[in-house]
């Protein structure tokens, strides 16, 4: 519950404090009491139903939602088809060395995923000045749709929006495994350069200057459990009864981390849990009918755990898809609160 006064709009009162974490969870965020919700939700600036039908789970926050076993994350998305992989095709192609650097300076001329006109560039999304409201077309849609502006971090939907794995951080944009990095892959999921791992892409972000974006890799599960992993990946893997752990090594910046778990078999269900480096739980998300969600700031240098428990399963093996997408360094402030926000 806040208890000082709404003084946020939806393009003001930023903040880029770390000194506590912040944490919101499916279970937190579908007992929310609206009226603590600041910036202030007005249903009349939430198209559609009505807040309270949109964090039913039977809308967008449940199975039957985009993070759900029939959305686009699940095995009837494009990750489980391999027509959208471009390295099926390219990878199986000797190209002479000038055909290739066409191809690869073609990626970030104009239009193009990689490209200052992409949704990774300044007019996209993630751009400082469309997510923070401060031009338009981004300040007109946030001060006019309040859903739009609960799709930004620590919002009742911000699983669904553009710092989560629906947006163009995450597998299904530029840089993930069907994306226009031109990379191909190694047996373990590893974006490869002839022999070399790469992790990072470097982008023309404004004409005038570059960011560097980390891949978003498709990892086989059984190698994820093994390494440090960083915070742009996905993993699947089948599971009995016993829990599966994956371990998350410290990045060099502040960020917005949101971990979504995607069951592969509609009555299968789990909890998500996170650890912190000395083992305390620090958030859990275990709902029932929902998707299980956990956004959190994460402090530069800091490790986590994620434990994945089956807590039903319809079967005797079931399936899952991890995601864990980090907003980068380049989206690291925050203006939404509420109860719906655990401080620890």
């Amino acid at each position: 519950m806040i208890s000082q006064a709404c003084t946020n709009t939806a393009n003001t009162g930023w903040s880029n404090n770390y000194q506590k974490m912040v944490i919101t969870t499916v279970n937190s965020i579908t007992d929310v009491d609206l009226t603590t919700v600041c910036p202030k939700i007005d249903p009349d600036k939430v198209p559609g139903l009505t807040p309270y039908q949109y964090l039913s789970s039977s809308s967008c926050l449940g199975y039957l939602g985009p993070l759900g076993p029939y959305g686009p994350l699940s095995q009837l998305g494009p990750l489980s088809n391999p027509f959208w992989y471009s390295s099926n095709f390219f990878g199986q192609i000797q190209l002479p060395t000038d055909l290739e650097q066409l191809i690869q300076w073609s990626l970030y001329q104009y239009g193009d995923p990689m490209s200052k006109d992409g949704p990774l560039g300044y007019k996209g999304p993630l751009a400082t000045t469309q997510y923070y409201g401060q031009q338009d077309p981004g300040k007109t849609l946030f001060e006019t749709n309040d859903f739009a502006v609960q799709l930004r971090a620590f919002g009742l939907w911000s699983a669904l929006g553009p710092i989560g794995p629906l947006g163009p951080l995450g597998p299904l944009g530029p840089l993930g495994p069907i994306g226009a990095h031109g990379y191909n892959v190694d047996i373990n999921g590893n974006y490869i350069n002839g022999s070399n791992i790469v992790k990072t892409i470097t982008i023309d972000y404004d004409g005038s200057s570059t960011r560097t974006y980390p891949l978003y890799e498709y990892y086989q599960s059984s190698y994820a459990k093994t390494i440090l992993l960083d915070t742009s990946f996905l993993t699947e893997s089948d599971v009995c009864q016993g829990d599966d752990a994956y371990y998350i090594g410290s990045q060099p910046f502040n960020q917005i981390v949101t971990f979504v778990l995607t069951p592969l078999i509609a009555l299968d269900s789990y909890s998500l849990i996170l650890q912190d480096q000395s083992g305390r739980v620090i958030a859990q998300s275990n709902a029932n009918n929902y998707i299980q969600t956990i956004q959190l700031t994460v402090k530069m240098n800091s490790k986590l755990t994620i434990i994945v428990h089956p807590t039903y399963l319809s079967t005797t093996i079931g399936s899952y898809r991890l995601f864990v997408t980090g907003s980068t360094q380049y989206i690291t402030q925050y203006n939404i609160s509420g109860n719906q926000i655990i401080s620890k």
